[in-house]
């Protein structure tokens, strides 16, 4: 009973023991079953994704294929029904991807384009103004030529004397001249005389620019400066190397005299018909008045000659024997060669000077008005010499002796000292008593003042 009992006992860890491993090892089975399961559906999934990407890459490449074939069935002008079209189709969406527009680079080109002209004008201009003739501003002064004239022993004109291709000149200051007469001939000419430093940019890049579309020549876009720059330094011919010259001259113009200089000059160089070369000498040729007498309408009417000066000329000069119709004619003086008369070509011009006056604000509407209504005709009034009214035998002596004492004197010439004379706004006072010598001539034109021959054979 004891060893039974004993033997039952001992037989009992041993059960046990072997219970507890195999539920150990029946665990460690199902972890290595779950590890293989994991492993293996890893590898699946690996296995899928790169069979997808493998599937992908082929169908991009069949579609290359498919519009490249596209491309080249509908460049060589195939046709293959509405499958073949379509495929056309995305070629050519394709295509319009792959040569799209690069805005950028085309901006760029024309950049460089833009400065290549730049660099090519500049050039050329750079060439002309190295040809250009230096000029000394300094002594502009010396060549505002004015011609000389001759009084009798009271200070009356006598006469004038000066060269035909100058014509009359007298020079007035500035201080001398009417505010009207200034900004009648900025109105007109030059509305920003006084704000530029020589030229407008703006003017002259339109001139070339229409000097270069149509052939024709330039002009109409100098200013003051450039105006009185041609006058004094350059030919009469328009071109644009011309233009490249007058601006080059205006700025050293501006650069060395002012405002008020530039404009003095000018006033006193220009061209304004009927033989008048300045503002004074016109004055004197078509008022027969200092030029600080004229009124405004005046003023407008002198500003309105330098555009075409003979053209628009109040007083015309002809030739008796061209003279068609003298009773169509407003005949202001005639002799026995020429005949003066008044003509109102400048009108309307004169009128588009007050305007831009007006416009200005140079003058109120009401002097505009004033102007307009001013009757010219009545003040027309040439100014005429007393060598008109009596020979001009004395003048002729006078001139002679002047030439003598000039060529004496300063060891000139005859070639200079008669440019002297005609250009060098010489005052010459002589003895003439004009009304002792008009006297004179008038009792010697009368025959009855003289005996009769007598006793001459028949």
């Amino acid at each position: 009973m004891t060893d039974k009992t004993n033997g039952g006992a001992g037989e009992q860890p041993a059960d046990l023991v072997r219970e507890e491993t195999e539920k150990i090892n029946s665990g460690f089975s199902r972890i290595s079953r779950n590890y293989e399961s994991l492993i293996a559906a890893r590898g699946n999934r690996s296995s899928r994704k790169n069979k997808k990407d493998r599937g992908a890459r082929n169908a991009k490449s069949e579609r290359s294929a498919r519009s490249e074939k596209s491309a080249e069935q509908s460049a060589a002008g195939g046709s293959g029904g509405t499958r073949g079209r379509r495929s056309g189709g995305k070629g050519a969406r394709n295509q319009k991807k792959r040569y799209r527009i690069h805005w950028k680079r085309i901006l760029l080109i024309l950049v460089a384009l833009g400065l290549l002209c730049c660099l090519i004008v500049g050039g050329w201009v750079l060439s002309i103004i190295h040809k250009i003739p230096p000029i000394d501003t300094a002594n502009i002064y010396s060549m505002l030529q004015e011609n000389s004239i001759l009084y009798d022993d009271e200070g009356q004109v006598l006469e004038t004397i000066y060269s035909s291709s100058n014509g009359l000149r007298t020079n007035v200051e500035y201080v001398d001249l009417p505010k009207n007469l200034i900004n009648a001939f900025v109105a007109i000419e030059d509305k920003t005389f006084w704000e530029h430093k020589g030229f407008n940019v703006i003017r002259i890049m339109g001139a070339i620019k229409e000097g270069l579309s149509n052939g024709k020549k330039v002009g109409g876009t100098s200013t003051i400066t450039q105006q009185l720059a041609r006058n004094l330094y350059l030919e009469k011919e328009r071109s644009m190397n011309r233009k490249i010259a007058e601006a080059y001259y205006a700025l050293q113009l501006e650069n060395t005299l002012s405002k008020e200089q530039i404009i003095e000059a000018y006033l006193n160089v220009i061209f304004l018909g009927n033989n008048s070369s300045g503002v004074q000498a016109a004055s004197q040729g078509y008022f027969g008045k200092d030029v600080s007498e004229l009124t405004l309408a005046e003023c407008a009417l002198l500003a309105s000659l330098p555009q075409m000066p003979t053209t628009l000329a109040p007083i015309k000069t002809i030739s008796n024997d061209k003279i068609e119709d003298l009773e169509a004619l407003d005949v202001i003086s005639r002799n026995s060669l020429y005949t003066s008369y008044y003509d109102d070509a400048y009108r309307s011009r004169q009128e588009l000077v007050l305007w831009s006056m007006a416009q200005q604000g140079l003058i109120t509407e009401e002097e505009r008005q004033e102007a307009l209504a001013y009757d010219i005709r009545a003040a027309i009034n040439p100014q005429q010499t007393l060598s008109s009214q009596i020979s001009s035998y004395f003048a002729d002596f006078v001139v002679s002796e002047v030439l003598d004492d000039l060529m004496e004197q300063y060891k000139l010439s005859e070639t200079d000292a008669r440019y002297m004379l005609n250009n060098g706004g010489l005052r010459i006072y002589s003895t003439l008593d004009t009304s002792m010598q008009k006297t004179a001539e008038q009792e010697f034109a009368n025959t009855a003042n003289f005996p009769g021959v007598t006793g001459l054979n028949k």
